[in-house]
């Protein structure tokens, strides 16, 4: 459902972002601390503000997240939990989820810890299939819970419900549970996403979704191909195999130009793809295009959708080198990597606010 790393390496360096580590967050526990956002330089993660300071200078090999002051950060073994300051709150414990090795420098390692959210990361491992696998979640303070409940996944907590599918077979539904690991909704669908606003989307079957109440009761029927969570009132939908619109709370499409692929609007401003020239721009709410000078420079390498408020984006170094041989990986856990290029974060005016070789 459409819902960084390593030591100064000699030239080429290998500069990834990830759509997955840097998505949004939402609730109360949010708006209590400073949005950081990470950052790679000379092959090491730290964490900066939305002036493009420096808050956590780098010194990590790998920082996957960071969101309701806990982000997510690998030490070259084990992923642990660190602070706003870049203190570690959980040590490195938690084993990676598998690698992806994408050029000759570069191996990203999948972290086995969501963003946190509403006060709670999800860790779930399973290092060969069907041996020593589980779930739980973790609070802000590194504490495990729900260790007693056997589950097979474990969702991101989301308006006090976390997705659950029991541990009774590889294709087995999904429901959610409350933070007390009590059955909330049964499990009866094929798949479902994080609940905005009393809404969550929800799969009768593959390329059967639609959005569900927090009573499990639908909505919005299950008639798209594939669903993003709702953002600033709108939700992507697949209407049919690569053909995607925006719907509202209503379920009614309100637009519908054209696109090959559609990211979640944030503060305003979505990503997509447009489908007879399969160029991305950004849109507004009402579907006029916006931002048209970042994607038309002639540095820009990739960039991802904005989370809150700044777009992560991979640019052409100072000393003019391009981009290089570039990967972009799976749409799910979409990962971006660039040999000859640094990274940058271009904030809702268009400008850059940071870029690693300044």
């Amino acid at each position: 459902m459409p819902d960084p790393t390593g030591n100064h390496f000699p030239p080429p360096l290998a500069v990834s972002l990830l759509l997955a580590g840097l998505a949004g967050t939402a609730g109360t526990a949010a708006a209590e601390h400073p949005e950081l956002y990470p950052a790679e330089q000379d092959g090491e993660w730290g964490l900066i503000d939305r002036d493009g300071e420096w808050v956590v200078s780098p010194r990590f090999e790998q920082l996957e997240s960071f969101s309701e002051g806990r982000g997510i950060a690998f030490d070259g073994e084990k992923f642990g939990i660190i602070d706003a300051a870049g203190e570690w709150v959980a040590e490195p414990e938690f084993r990676s989820a598998g690698r992806v090795t994408a050029l000759e420098t570069f191996t990203y390692r999948e972290s086995p810890l969501t963003p946190f959210r509403e006060g709670y990361t999800t860790y779930c491992w399973n290092p060969r299939p069907n041996v020593d696998a589980g779930c739980h979640l973790v609070d802000r303070d590194g504490q495990a819970r729900l260790e007693d409940q056997d589950h097979a996944e474990l969702g991101r907590v989301s308006e006090g419900l976390v997705a659950y599918q029991p541990d009774d077979g590889l294709r087995s539904p999904w429901g959610f549970l409350d933070t007390d690991g009590e059955v909330v909704i049964e499990a009866q669908f094929h798949e479902v996403g994080p609940f905005v606003d009393g809404l969550a989307p929800a799969a009768a079957d593959r390329n059967e979704w639609g959005f569900i109440d927090t009573d499990g009761e639908w909505v919005i029927e299950p008639e798209f191909r594939e669903t993003t969570p709702f953002s600033d009132g709108l939700a992507a939908v697949e209407i049919g195999s690569w053909h995607w619109a925006y719907i509202d709370r209503e379920g009614e499409i309100v637009l519908d130009e054209g696109y090959r692929d559609a990211s979640p609007f944030d503060q305003g401003i979505a990503l997509v793809t447009d489908d007879d020239t399969r160029a991305e721009r950004f849109i507004d709410t009402d579907g006029r295009t916006a931002l048209s000078a970042v994607l038309e420079r002639d540095d820009l390498c990739t960039i991802l959708p904005y989370r809150d408020g700044l777009a992560p984006a991979l640019i052409h170094a100072s000393d003019g080198s391009g981009c290089g041989p570039a990967v972009d990986t799976n749409k799910e856990h979409r990962k971006m990597f660039a040999e000859n290029a640094v990274m940058a974060y271009f904030d809702t005016d268009g400008e850059i606010v940071w870029r690693a070789d300044d």
